[in-house]
């Protein structure tokens, strides 16, 4: 059974993007108020070429900027894993960024025309480092500078801790197996941790031997990098566990 319980709201509902009854530090941005096909996407300079006193970019890959980008650099961004129906033989996804300035944000990408639209915005406390989706798209976790992660209701436009460690969160992955369901958070004070949304206290604590610079999973494994230039690769079957450490082949950390 899932631990996130059941939802009375869809992704695509006005009590998701634009709620202005939420707390002051949960915004959407955007147009409120008027429907997808309304508010600005960008779709008039994918053939442009894009230039710099030292580069010089083409955009041969017909390549398109999202609308609305942040205001500072983006630390981590992550596509949905579901899709939504768009009116006829219309698919879209959503895709979410964690940035400098502080913002959380989602836009609604068109698989067909590649216009983004934008959808919902918060505002974490300090910088948040990386963010992951729940597996049906109506939660965001992320991870925060402030040695806290946090999951976004969607429906709510809520934000609420849920992690805590003793240093910044470097990432946070949602994890479903066929025995449990998690999120785990990997930390600068060298640890890993699996969480069940339902107790404050961690399902499982590791030490990894280092500060964790980047991490990924992909059932039934997980992989971390530390500062001390090893790779943890962990089992998440039944117990997560460290089945080896291997060496990085990254000079410079």
């Amino acid at each position: 059974m899932s631990i996130f319980g059941k939802s009375n709201s869809t992704f695509g509902s006005s009590s998701v993007f634009g709620n202005t009854n939420s707390s002051s530090n949960n915004m959407s941005f955007g147009s409120l108020g008027k429907s997808v096909a309304s508010i600005n996407s960008f779709g008039t300079s994918t053939n442009q070429t894009m230039t710099s006193d030292a580069t010089k970019f083409v955009n041969s890959n017909n390549d398109t900027k999202f609308s609305e980008p942040p205001t500072d650099t983006i630390s981590s961004l992550v596509f949905s894993p579901t899709t939504s129906n768009i009116g006829l033989a219309g698919v879209s996804s959503f895709c979410a960024a964690t940035c400098w300035d502080k913002s959380i944000r989602i836009w609604q990408v068109d698989h067909n025309s590649k216009n983004t639209a934008p959808k919902a915005e918060t505002i974490a406390a300090e910088f948040p480092f990386h963010c992951s989706w729940n597996d049906n798209s109506t939660q965001l976790f992320y991870a925060s500078s402030d040695k806290s992660a946090y999951t976004w209701d969607l429906a709510s436009n809520q934000s609420v801790k849920f992690a805590e460690h003793t240093a910044p969160i470097q990432t946070v992955h949602h994890i479903k197996t066929p025995t449990y369901t998690a999120v785990m958070t990997t930390s600068w004070d060298s640890t890993v941790k699996f969480w069940d949304l339902r107790s404050a206290t961690p399902m499982k604590s590791i030490d990894i031997g280092g500060k964790a610079l980047g991490a990924d999973c992909m059932y039934p494994a997980a992989v971390i990098l530390n500062s001390n230039r090893k790779i943890a690769v962990l089992n998440l079957n039944n117990e997560p566990s460290i089945v080896r450490m291997d060496d990085s082949l990254l000079n410079h950390l």
